[in-house]
């Protein structure tokens, strides 16, 4: 992988939306890692940087929330958005406690705006891959 690509993780119990994910963003030269389990998601936390995580916030295994507060546990700067077909307001609630969320997006998606919302939550977070060493045993490849 190169030292200047920004790395996305897509969290979703849905393998079509998987592959729409991965469609929408192989243009912009990410690497991307998808996951359809918690359990997947926690792996691919462990395995190196992260810029950013969008994740369904239902999973068979897991919360969303949880995997995103798990991400944040190990890369502090990393932007979460959070996605959901439901809406549950005790959820959304943690949306503002601690800023463990960056944003809300209710599918389905207008795919433009999903695009302007993943750029701009990257460029806030001025990551830039060459002042960061990156393993380079690590996958670009999703689960």
């Amino acid at each position: 992988m190169e030292n200047n690509r920004e790395t996305l993780i897509f969290v979703d119990d849905e393998p079509e939306i998987l592959d729409i994910l991965s469609d929408i963003f192989a243009p912009e030269n990410y690497a991307i890692l998808t996951a359809q389990t918690g359990k997947q998601a926690f792996e691919l936390l462990r395995t190196g940087p992260v810029d950013l995580i969008l994740c369904d916030l239902k999973l068979p295994d897991a919360s969303g929330l949880e995997i995103i507060r798990t991400a944040k546990t190990f890369h502090p700067d990393v932007k979460a958005i959070l996605t959901t077909g439901y809406f549950d307001p005790s959820e959304s609630m943690v949306e503002n406690q601690g800023k463990i969320i960056d944003r809300v997006l209710f599918k389905p998606w207008d795919i433009a705006m999903l695009r302007r919302e993943v750029k701009g939550l990257l460029k806030q977070n001025g990551k830039k891959r060459q002042e960061k060493p990156v393993d380079s045993k690590r996958e670009t490849t999703g689960l």
